[in-house]
């Protein structure tokens, strides 16, 4: 077992992409919030590689924590972020989609980010929550622009 780690290397580009340079202000809330969702932490990330119809690219699904609200004891804004490869290379250089977060705006809800994605059949499936409640299936269509 210890020898798997030796075949871990560091990426070419490092690193692959950062989140928000500052939590924004404290009072704001809802979409006036959102460029700072991925302040605190980014975590929980779901990797795929998409064929031909999508430029052979790497895209990442991952949470991001803006942090606590005013007054909140512990992390209460979390929102869901897309980024992909500008290349066909997984360890190259990245982007983030700047229409993050995607399905929800802050404070969003534990589970948001929390996704997982299954390709199957040609069609690519997100599992996640959209309430804090329920889990929802969503069929995502990738568009190149």
């Amino acid at each position: 077992m210890a020898a798997a780690g030796a075949e871990f290397r560091r990426c070419a580009n490092n690193p692959l992409f950062v989140g928000a340079d500052s939590y924004g202000p404290e009072d704001e809330t809802g979409a006036a919030a959102n460029a700072h969702f991925d302040f605190r932490t980014i975590s929980s990330a779901e990797v795929v590689k998409l064929g031909k119809d999508v430029g052979e690219r790497y895209y990442m699904l991952y949470e991001g924590v803006r942090g606590p609200g005013p007054g909140d004891a512990g992390d209460t804004q979390f929102g869901l972020g897309l980024a992909r490869t500008r290349t066909d290379q997984i360890d190259g250089p990245w982007e983030k989609y700047p229409g993050n977060p995607l399905l929800v705006d802050l404070p969003g809800n534990i589970g948001l980010g929390h996704v997982d994605l299954v390709v199957a059949a040609g069609h690519t499936y997100l599992y996640t929550s959209l309430d804090g409640e329920t889990r929802s299936r969503l069929r995502l269509q990738w568009v190149d622009p």
